[in-house]
């Protein structure tokens, strides 16, 4: 993990993750105590090309 950011109003995070692939980050993501009860949205910053 990169950085972690939070709101103000403590509703949202955002995590910036670099990994090689996206099955690296899902892998990672599973390691986070709360990831069975988090709603996720991947959005991918740049392309590995």
């Amino acid at each position: 993990m990169e950085a972690a950011y939070m709101a103000a109003d403590n509703s949202a995070m955002t995590l910036i993750w670099n990994v090689e692939s996206q099955a690296d980050l899902e892998e990672a993501h599973k390691t986070l105590p709360l990831h069975d009860y988090l709603q996720n949205e991947i959005t991918l910053l740049a392309d590995s090309a």
